[in-house]
């Protein structure tokens, strides 16, 4: 749906710029850790430590922000796009960092 929104030119700036960039680290980090709970370490309880958010904010930005633009011109190095990674890992390490199954299920 944003995407309609930012080819009509509706959409915010900041937002057309910046929200994919933020949206990453929650997306892939709530992916990460499902599959951790579900077939690692059998335990929806687990949670994904702060190393591992941060390991991955890094990972993530030095890929999209350093390599990636060297070999393509799909990419393009903009460092303000760290900081929309690291406020969506902190969204993801405070308000998503939790159980994502069911409650009533058990692995």
């Amino acid at each position: 749906m944003f995407h309609i929104l930012e080819a009509s030119d509706l959409a915010p700036a900041i937002l057309a710029a910046y929200l994919d960039d933020f949206l990453c680290l929650p997306l892939l980090l709530s992916a990460i850790l499902l599959l951790q709970q579900r077939f690692i370490v059998h335990n929806v309880e687990f949670s994904l430590p702060p190393a591992q958010v941060v390991f991955s904010l890094i990972y993530i930005s030095i890929l999209f922000e350093i390599i990636l633009p060297n070999f393509s011109e799909k990419f393009n190095a903009d460092p303000f796009d760290f900081f929309a990674y690291a406020a969506g890992a902190l969204l993801f390490y405070f308000f998503i960092n939790k159980n994502l199954l069911p409650a009533t299920r058990s692995i």
